[in-house]
């Protein structure tokens, strides 16, 4: 099948756009059976390039490849929630996280989690500059808590999320204590 229209699958997805030898090919918008939505670019019969993809409330718009979010793209969740960076293959690989709970800005590991060096704002001010790893502070680091007109900072090593052995733990003033 060949030519531009609306298809149906026997499973119920719609498809609206261009058919090449069977396979949907440049622009087109597929709708699923349980409503979600696919607007842009295919190749193959996949998304491949620039697209949106609206899912539950949700919606991811940036590049594809293969049918997996890949490239530069902004995912928008029905919390509140919003993640602005790169994929690779389906996996985020670096970018910027917003919620209820702060702003981390870094890479990723294969887990979808925080790993490497970043930095996470907490909404009270509070900023942590270091390693992470599967989304916990871990390694190395440094907790800046606002104090006055600077910030006290602790600097020492995290394990899964909490402080671990010897701190220099530095006033506002400059004075510093080790814990």
């Amino acid at each position: 099948i060949s030519g531009k229209g609306t298809f149906y699958d026997p499973q119920g997805y719609k498809f609206v756009g261009e058919l090449v030898d069977g396979e949907m090919e440049g622009e087109g918008q597929q709708i699923e059976p349980n409503g979600n939505t696919y607007v842009g670019q295919y190749k193959g019969g996949q998304p491949n390039g620039f697209g949106k993809y609206t899912y539950g409330g949700n919606s991811y718009e940036g590049g594809f490849r293969n049918g997996q979010q890949h490239g530069n793209g902004t995912a928008t969740f029905v919390c509140g929630d919003r993640f602005v960076g790169e994929y690779q293959d389906g996996v985020k690989v670096r970018g910027t996280f917003s919620s209820s709970s702060g702003t981390y800005t870094g890479p990723y590991g294969e887990d979808n989690q925080a790993s490497g060096f970043g930095r996470f704002e907490y909404p009270n001010g509070n900023v942590y500059i270091g390693q992470f790893d599967h989304g916990e502070l871990h390694g190395v680091g440094t907790f800046y808590i606002p104090s006055g007109d600077g910030h006290d900072t602790f600097e020492g090593p995290w394990w899964k999320g909490k402080k671990h052995g010897e701190f220099v733990y530095t006033h506002v003033d400059g004075r510093q204590e080790t814990q």
